[in-house]
């Protein structure tokens, strides 16, 4: 059984990918100590299980912008800055039912942790919005509603033409009084800085 392993590759998934590492010494073990088909079956139930617990709780992440004005994970990396008032923030897996209220949980966690009272959620749209669900639709009607009350807009960036057509129908509510759509995380930021733009125009009148 040594022979027909990769040690160093094993050892290489340490530092790359902590789950398949574990994943993959359980399964070894197994082969080793109980046989080759029961330790595969071991191998494919916890592998689904990790899988279907990274879907329902996978990680996120909040985006800001470097001085050139690229996105980037807010973080570690040195001159990466939050735009001020607003979060952007984004849910790395395809939501579903099953998911979609940790989504819901982790958005109002975010403005909650905001260092400054934010007036704007930008949800990255491209990499959680993936096929229609109705019930993941009438849950971001709630966190739109939610988030009105704290008197904060919603805006989903990317899948606009999509989106159009899946919040008409849900029912929900589109542009200035509902959910904004932009085009992608970049069109989001330029509007948002026309806004600004336009709210100090009308300051110094």
């Amino acid at each position: 059984a040594a022979s027909l392993t990769d040690f160093p590759s094993l050892w290489a998934l340490r530092r790359s990918d902590p789950g398949a590492f574990a994943l993959a010494w359980i399964t070894l073990l197994a082969v080793l100590t109980v046989g080759v088909m029961p330790g595969i079956a071991l191998a494919v139930l916890l592998g689904l299980f990790q899988f279907l617990r990274s879907m329902m709780r996978p990680s996120d992440q909040l985006l800001g912008v470097d001085a050139l004005g690229v996105v980037h994970a807010l973080g570690h990396n040195r001159g990466i800055h939050a735009i001020p008032h607003v979060v952007v923030y984004r849910f790395n897996a395809s939501l579903s039912y099953f998911n979609a209220p940790y989504f819901k949980r982790r958005v109002l966690a975010s403005l909650r942790q905001a260092p400054q009272p934010p007036s704007l959620i930008i949800v990255d749209a491209v990499s959680c919005f993936s096929h229609l669900d109705i019930s993941v639709m009438s849950i971001l009607a709630d966190l739109q509603r939610a988030l009105q009350q704290q008197g904060c807009r919603l805006w989903l960036a990317g899948r606009r033409t999509t989106l159009t057509r899946w919040l008409h129908l849900a029912g929900i509510t589109q542009g200035e009084a509902g959910i904004r759509l932009c085009s992608d995380l970049y069109s989001a930021m330029r509007r948002v800085a026309n806004e600004e733009a336009i709210s100090r125009l009308a300051t110094t009148k």
